[in-house]
């Protein structure tokens, strides 16, 4: 168009067909809107770029505190359970003999009896002559005293822990069976037998030296006590009351 009017054209220009005199027509303008959000997302996006940039400052956990050692024991305190279970640590009692064991017992101790004395009568028929004389007193006084010491023994042994349950045993079969004159008189036994083993206790609490003459002669006191216990045989007294 500018050569065409240096050469004496007149021309109308049309300013929309013209690049250089037209301009961009004008972009609208953003809402508050918008440009708010978009304000939002830049603050959003710088802060998210500087946590990944930057580590947080941790501190270091802390360790957990102890406590004090206590400066006393415990106590525990053991009580005895009262049912008798197996946890129970008090001291329980025997139980009584039954009337069979009784019977065992005596009837044991009988017989420990007889062979002591079956020993002794033949160890004193060494000392007599044809005659039934003493003739040998050392050794009859010497086999007297080995028979007394093994009464003695036995009876410790076998039958000085049932002693007084034999005693109760008898006295009550007595008590069951109805009123005879006979039933005096066993009882009058039996007081006797009391007293004998009253007096074997006695003897068994305090004994005397050991190999002494004392000891000798405490034991051929006992004798007499000790034979009516193999004598009475208390394991047949029912029958016998009967």
């Amino acid at each position: 168009m500018h050569d065409l009017r240096s050469q004496g054209y007149a021309v109308q220009a049309d300013i929309p067909l013209d690049p250089a005199a037209s301009a961009d027509p004008p972009r609208p303008a953003p809402s508050n809107g918008l440009m708010e959000r978009r304000s939002r997302l830049a603050q959003a996006a710088a802060g998210r770029t500087t946590q990944r940039s930057t580590a947080p400052a941790t501190s270091p956990p802390s360790a957990r505190p102890i406590p004090p050692k206590p400066s006393y024991a415990p106590t525990v305190h053991l009580t005895a359970s009262g049912g008798g279970g197996p946890d129970d640590i008090r001291e329980r009692p025997h139980p009584r003999p039954s009337a069979a064991d009784l019977a065992h017992r005596a009837r044991d101790f009988r017989l420990r009896m007889s062979v002591i004395d079956c020993e002794t009568e033949t160890a004193l028929d060494t000392t007599r002559d044809r005659y039934g004389r003493t003739v040998h007193a050392g050794a009859a006084t010497a086999a007297l005293a080995r028979r007394d010491q093994a009464a003695v023994n036995a009876y410790a042994k076998h039958l000085a822990p049932y002693a007084n349950a034999l005693l109760d045993s008898a006295r009550r079969a007595l008590d069951e069976l109805p009123p005879a004159r006979h039933l005096t008189g066993w009882r009058t036994v039996l007081d006797g037998l009391s007293a004998s083993t009253a007096e074997i206790r006695r003897a068994l609490d305090q004994p005397a030296t050991p190999g002494s003459a004392a000891e000798r002669a405490q034991h051929a006191a006992l004798w007499p006590h000790l034979a009516t216990w193999h004598e009475l045989a208390l394991f047949d007294t029912d029958a016998r009351m009967h």
